[in-house]
C-alpha cells in the first residue's frame, strides 16, 4: 500500500524543443526527419508499485521518402542512491488511435538495460502524420525504502528520443488517498541529468491526478 508519496519527475527531452521554431506550425518544406507533433501520456500508479502507461503519439515525417515508423526506447532499470532497481517492462499493445494493431519488433539491450520497439512496417512507406498508441506496464516504479514516504521516480517523456517533441502532456493518476496535500513534487526538465525546471509545469487537475505539461 502506497503511503504519502515523494514524486520525482523528469521531462528530459523537452530541451530538444526549447526553440521558437518548434512552437510554430512547421512548413512541410522544413521537415527534414521525423518529429513528434504531440505526445500525450497517461500513467496510472498502482498500489503494487507498478505503472500502467498509455502513450498517444502523433509523429510527422512530411513527404520524406523511405520512412517506415519510429522507435520507442524504455529503460529496464533505475539507478538510485541505494543502488540499482530493476524495472521490468511488459508491452501490452501497439496500435493506432482506432486500436488497429501496428507492426513492430522488440529488441532488448542488456548492456544499456533498455527495451526498444521498432514501430512500423518495413515493407510500407508512410508520409505525413502517423498515430501511435503504445500501452505497457512497468514494475517497481514506486520505491518504498523510506519509513515516512514512498517515492515515484519516472522520466515521463523518456530520455532516448533522437527526434524533436513539439508538445508534451502527461496525466499521472495516483491511487485514492494520494493528493496535493500529502505529496511532494520535484519536477526536472531540460538536458538529461539537469536538476532545474525551465520547460515544464505541473498542476493537480483532480483529487489524485497530476498533470505535467
Amino acid at each position: 500500500m502506497i503511503k504519502t508519496i515523494k514524486i520525482l519527475i523528469l521531462v528530459a527531452v523537452l530541451a530538444q524543443t526549447a526553440t521558437a521554431q518548434s512552437a510554430l506550425a512547421r512548413d512541410i518544406n522544413q521537415i527534414t526527419d521525423w518529429y513528434i507533433k504531440d505526445f500525450q501520456s497517461t500513467i496510472t500508479v498502482n498500489t503494487d508499485s507498478s505503472l500502467l502507461v498509455e502513450e498517444k503519439i502523433i509523429a510527422d515525417c512530411g513527404d520524406l521518402p523511405d520512412k517506415h515508423g519510429i522507435f520507442r526506447v524504455v529503460p529496464l532499470e533505475t539507478k538510485t542512491e541505494k543502488g540499482t532497481v530493476k524495472t521490468p517492462v511488459e508491452l501490452i499493445s501497439i496500435a493506432d488511435f482506432d486500436d488497429r494493431p501496428i507492426k513492430y519488433s522488440e529488441t532488448k539491450d542488456n548492456f544499456n538495460h533498455t527495451v526498444a520497439w521498432k514501430i512500423g512496417d518495413a515493407d510500407k512507406n508512410v508520409t505525413g502524420e502517423n498515430y501511435y498508441k503504445i500501452i505497457y506496464s512497468v514494475k517497481n516504479a514506486v520505491r518504498a525504502g523510506n519509513f515516512d514516504f514512498d517515492e515515484l521516480y519516472w522520466n515521463l517523456s523518456g530520455e532516448f528520443w533522437e527526434i524533436d517533441i513539439d508538445k508534451f502532456t502527461a496525466d499521472i493518476i495516483f491511487p485514492q488517498g494520494i493528493n496535493k496535500e500529502n505529496s511532494a513534487i520535484y519536477l526536472y526538465s531540460g538536458n538529461l541529468g539537469e536538476k532545474e525546471n525551465s520547460a515544464a509545469d505541473h498542476q493537480w487537475t483532480g483529487d489524485n491526478i497530476l498533470r505535467v505539461a
